[in-house]
């Protein structure tokens, strides 16, 4: 079975059809990780800056459910079973290092897809892959969003899976035989401070 801890870092193009389904439940781990950091994030951001942000956090969650949907359907699809194991989500008090958080993420996501769609035309899995394009269109838009507010450049491929020294992220280890059995950690399980962001701090926009 592949390993899909490094999956940014070593690309692999030649898969089998059981190691395409490992990844695309990787994937679908880090689509769950997304709805409900868009749903917690939307409904903690305060302050009259972050409005217009907020209102685009909670159609992400929405359009990222879409996306999980898709992904099941997908895997099914290639003869595997969806599994209900989540990336881990990462709490903050502060309002602009949830949206960094969130930046992140799909930096990471839009890498893998990119990586996705090409193993998917290798195998010759043409039909995935087209759905797998509309995924990530849709998270280049999430990734446009988020840049824009927080007022930073679009990474680049390479910048995207480089790990921010201010934002450390450790991803959640599943061995492949027996995905099945993990459960998903709670909610802030990094961050010992799990008190709802403040208005006060929500609307502090220092530098990171």
């Amino acid at each position: 079975m592949i390993n899909t801890t490094h999956m940014n870092h070593d690309f692999q193009a030649n898969v089998t059809r059981e190691d395409l389904v490992a990844l695309l439940n990787d994937d679908l781990a880090g689509e769950f990780q997304a709805i409900l950091s868009y749903v917690l994030y939307s409904q903690v951001l305060k302050g009259p800056q972050y409005m217009a942000i907020a209102a685009k956090l909670e159609e992400h969650a929405a359009e990222e459910l879409a996306h999980a949907l898709t992904i099941a359907r997908q895997i099914d699809s290639l003869g595997g079973m969806p599994l209900s194991v989540r990336k881990p989500v990462k709490t903050s008090e502060l309002a602009e290092n949830m949206l960094r958080f969130d930046l992140r993420n799909e930096n990471e996501t839009i890498v893998r897809y990119r990586q996705r769609v090409r193993q998917c035309e290798a195998i010759g899995e043409y039909a995935v892959a087209e759905y797998l394009r509309d995924i990530l269109e849709e998270e280049q838009d999430h990734q446009t969003a988020l840049a824009n507010a927080l007022g930073v450049a679009i990474p680049n491929d390479q910048e995207t899976i480089e790990t921010p020294a201010e934002i450390p992220y450790d991803l959640q280890k599943v061995e492949s035989g027996n995905r099945n059995d993990i459960l998903s950690e709670a909610v802030g399980t990094e961050s010992p401070n799990t008190t709802k962001p403040s208005v006060q701090h929500a609307s502090t926009s220092g530098s990171i």
